[in-house]
């Protein structure tokens, strides 16, 4: 009998520890029309940042928008910001891809305009010989 209190009483505490991590991340789905279809993606926000993000769906030409496809999460996601820029080449992509996550970080319950008011643009390197 002592075997089985103890048994349902370590299993008691880590389930409150389960419940208590998973309080601090949750997954938010958020979608934009794209050129090719609707762009959705799932938001991971933990401690009120923005973690991770998953295409759920990405019907976006991949050979002509791949670089919007992987860039703008990671951006977002380094800088903590929704104003990154688009891609050239892959503009429709690239606003899809940034109102999707807008989408879903209103579903949080982040501050938006607070995510959008600093302008993040990449520090001015070198110019590339071709």
């Amino acid at each position: 009998m002592k075997k089985i209190m103890c048994f349902l009483l370590a299993l008691s505490l880590l389930m409150l520890g389960l419940a208590g991590a998973m309080a601090d991340s949750a997954v938010y789905t958020g979608s934009a029309r794209g050129m090719q279809g609707e762009v959705v993606v799932n938001v991971t926000i933990e401690d009120g940042k923005i973690t991770d993000i998953q295409y759920e769906k990405y019907p976006e030409t991949e050979n002509i928008t791949y670089v919007a496809r992987d860039r703008i999460p990671a951006q977002i996601i380094e800088h903590q910001t929704l104003a990154v820029d688009t891609v050239t080449g892959a503009t429709f992509a690239s606003y899809a891809i940034i109102t999707a996550v807008k989408n879903a970080v209103k579903e949080s319950g982040l501050d938006v305009p607070a995510l959008t008011a600093e302008a993040w643009t990449e520090p001015a390197g070198e110019d590339e010989v071709w």
